[in-house]
């Protein structure tokens, strides 16, 4: 399976660690994503002294998701729909996009 003509390939860093995001979302985005994902990890580092990377990514994806329960609250379930449409993206190009380079 090759990749589609509209798939994006981009290089992010993520707490000291370059990794390439490969998606149907526009490379911007992508890097606004990882840079927000980045800003919240130092974010929680800076309260959470002595807590491992993983233990900070965890930290962080609970942040994010009581972030969308606290946003989707009250939404119509068309709006939802979409909302859980491009989350379903967004894990795609989690499970078949980055690739740790380090």
């Amino acid at each position: 399976m090759g990749e589609s003509d509209d798939t994006a390939k981009i290089r992010v860093n993520i707490m000291g660690r370059d990794y390439t995001l490969r998606g149907d979302l526009d490379p911007d985005y992508m890097q606004t994503l990882a840079s927000r994902v980045n800003s919240k990890i130092e974010d929680l580092r800076g309260v959470s002294a002595g807590v491992d990377l993983l233990q900070l990514a965890i930290l962080a994806a609970l942040n994010f998701a009581d972030e969308a329960e606290q946003l989707t609250g009250g939404k119509d379930p068309e709006e939802l729909g979409e909302i859980e449409e491009k989350t379903r993206r967004l894990i795609s190009m989690l499970e078949k996009g980055i690739v740790g380079d380090s």
